[in-house]
């Protein structure tokens, strides 16, 4: 029985069971393994290789500009792939009911308040879910600081090709820079995104 697959190029940590209802509970993210491996544990061992045939391999590759959109959030106010010029773009992919979206909130909102005062830095969370959903769940549950944008199935999955929730995706300048399919809830999680930001600040000083 597939247990675990833990990887990173992208800072990538997957644990299968937090993607089942029925397993939510026994879930957890360990950490980051390095160099694009996956470990996966079959009844007690252990096998090392590339990460495969990936399931993310048709959403925008590093280094591509990601697609252009026009839509409205949860407050009616427009929404455009304009506003991720010049900037850098926390883009995160979830819908209600997602156990892994919900394990995460607490990390992403420690991230926004960080950077709250930050003008150069956007935060999008596109939602396969109603808005009435959307509203419910906020109400419930409380935001985290990133703007709550509802798309349609046929937008999530065939536009911007998004297969599992939550799905991240870090931008600069409208250009895909990380792509991250798990739940980014643990300490390690929160040093990735704050280093990644880091790192683009680094870079763009005189």
């Amino acid at each position: 029985m597939l247990k675990k697959i833990i990887t990173t190029g992208l800072a990538f940590i997957v644990v299968l069971n937090v993607f089942g209802q029925e397993n939510k509970n026994k879930g957890r993210v360990d950490g980051f393994v390095p160099n694009g491996f996956v470990e996966m544990y079959m009844e007690g061992e252990k096998q090392t290789l590339l990460f495969p045939e990936d399931f993310r391999k048709e959403q925008p590759e590093i280094g591509s500009e990601f697609p252009s959109f026009a839509f409205v959030d949860i407050n009616d106010d427009s929404i455009t792939s304009e506003m991720l010029e010049g900037k850098i773009a926390l883009l995160n992919f979830t819908f209600v009911g997602c156990s892994g979206c919900k394990m995460e909130q607490f990390t992403l909102e420690k991230i926004t308040e960080m950077y709250a005062d930050r003008d150069d830095i956007i935060f999008i969370n596109f939602i396969n879910s109603a808005p009435w959903r959307i509203k419910w769940y906020l109400n419930k549950f409380g935001e985290k600081g990133y703007i709550s944008v509802p798309i349609d199935k046929e937008t999530y999955k065939d536009y911007f090709h998004i297969v599992t929730a939550p799905t991240h995706m870090f931008l600069v300048d409208g250009i895909v820079k990380e792509n991250i399919s798990a739940p980014l809830w643990s300490e390690d999680s929160y040093k990735f995104i704050t280093n990644f930001i880091d790192k683009i600040d680094q870079s763009t000083q005189p």
